[in-house]
């Protein structure tokens, strides 16, 4: 059930007009994304991944301001670590 939540997420997110940036709700929400535990189970990983993504897509600056990119780096790393992740890691 998680994985259409994150899918959800990402299309709405992906359909924000560009200039809006993140705004207040989503910044708030991208923490949380970076959690290990969520990235344990191997079903959420494709929709968190799109949901990243759009993330990057949407606000790339606001979030390297706010000091998140080492976590991306963090997750990116977990993700190449293991062969049932490794080709989300690149998406």
């Amino acid at each position: 059930f998680t994985p259409y939540v994150f899918q959800v997420l990402a299309q709405l997110l992906e359909y924000r007009p560009g200039d809006a940036g993140l705004g207040e709700a989503y910044a708030a929400l991208f923490p949380p994304l970076l959690t290990p535990t969520l990235w344990e189970k191997k079903g959420n990983v494709p929709a968190l991944t799109r949901l990243v993504r759009a993330y990057l897509g949407k606000g790339a600056a606001e979030i390297v301001a706010q000091g998140n990119f080492v976590g991306i780096l963090g997750v990116f790393q977990k993700l190449v670590s293991s062969k049932g992740t490794e080709a989300s890691a690149f998406e």
